[in-house]
């Protein structure tokens, strides 16, 4: 509901006025987008079905965002993202907005491109994978590149990825299925899973590979039905550092700023160190139901947040 005001105020209230209910969005249909998942779309659209239907100004924001932000997929001199809402359908007032996304795809040259170039980025994105499907946090490390991991950083995102993964299958495996609906919701994960690292794996092994000097982009084609994947979503970017490929977050991530008071970072690393006690304690069959594991994350997080608010 406060959505809905929300977006009222910003196209005008003379529905409001005039007794008359307005026009809403309904579906949300994006075409030509081949190479990039729907949910980053969708999440820098910011429409949902049920909001009041915005006006022809909010639509055109809601255009350069996207233009702004997936600026490397389009060749903007002849192509650019659109919004066009859809007529009616009989007396709804639901309206569908169809988005154009053109996206070129990747620079994919294969005369220039050799199978041991080709190999590189996606044998180290798939020896990330299985370092993380065995919980081996020194083996995933090695497969990243940071700048400044004087704070630890990777241990920490990394570590974040590795615990939640041992938690979820811990929590099935000594507890049941009742012991997954006993993990918090920010916690309780699908895209972990044996079946979400494995329909990644063979994503990457299908993926194209653009490599500009010693920087590469991989360009991973996900499929309808791949949700929730291990990383699904989006491309990522590597750099050859002495002849062996890594995967370079550097770009949209600041170190400097992670582990600063208020940054994910000291959030992070306080939520591995419950995560840890928590299997700890079931492997030890400290916590034998799982009534007792709620309880002991709640009380572990309560002390983390009391910490936090003081």
């Amino acid at each position: 509901m406060v959505a809905i005001l929300v977006a009222a105020s910003l196209i005008g209230t003379a529905w409001l006025d005039e007794g008359i209910a307005p026009d809403r969005v309904a579906e949300v249909i994006i075409h030509g987008n081949k190479w990039t998942a729907d949910f980053p779309i969708r999440d820098c659209l910011e429409l949902y079905p049920g909001q009041v239907l915005p006006d022809d100004v909010t639509l055109l924001q809601s255009e350069m965002r996207l233009a702004t932000r997936f600026q490397d997929r389009f060749d903007l001199i002849s192509e650019r993202p659109t919004l066009k809402v859809l007529p009616r359908q009989g007396v709804s007032r639901f309206r569908q907005i169809e988005v154009q996304f053109p996206e070129k795809g990747p620079k994919y040259i294969p005369v220039k491109l050799t199978a041991p170039e080709r190999s590189g980025p996606i044998a180290t994105y798939q020896a990330y994978i299985e370092a993380i499907r065995k919980g081996d946090l020194e083996a995933a490390k090695k497969c990243w590149l940071v700048d400044d991991n004087s704070s630890s950083v990777l241990d920490v995102t990394i570590g974040m990825w590795i615990s939640l993964r041992q938690l979820n299958q811990v929590a099935v495996e000594k507890l049941g299925e009742k012991g997954t609906e006993a993990i918090p919701d920010g916690w309780r994960r699908e895209d972990f899973s044996d079946r979400a690292l494995n329909i990644t794996k063979v994503r990457v092994a299908e993926a194209r590979v653009e490599i500009q000097g010693e920087t590469a982009e991989l360009w991973i084609r996900w499929m309808h039905g791949d949700s929730p994947a291990f990383m699904y979503g989006g491309n990522l970017k590597f750099r050859e550092v002495d002849g062996k490929w890594k995967i370079d977050p550097n770009i949209d991530f600041k170190t400097s700023k992670f582990f600063k008071p208020g940054g994910w970072g000291p959030t992070f690393r306080d939520q591995i160190a419950v995560m840890r006690e928590t299997v700890d304690g079931i492997n030890r069959e400290r916590l034998n139901t799982p009534k007792q594991m709620s309880a002991f994350i709640a009380e572990k997080m309560a002390a983390v947040i009391s910490k936090y608010n003081e």
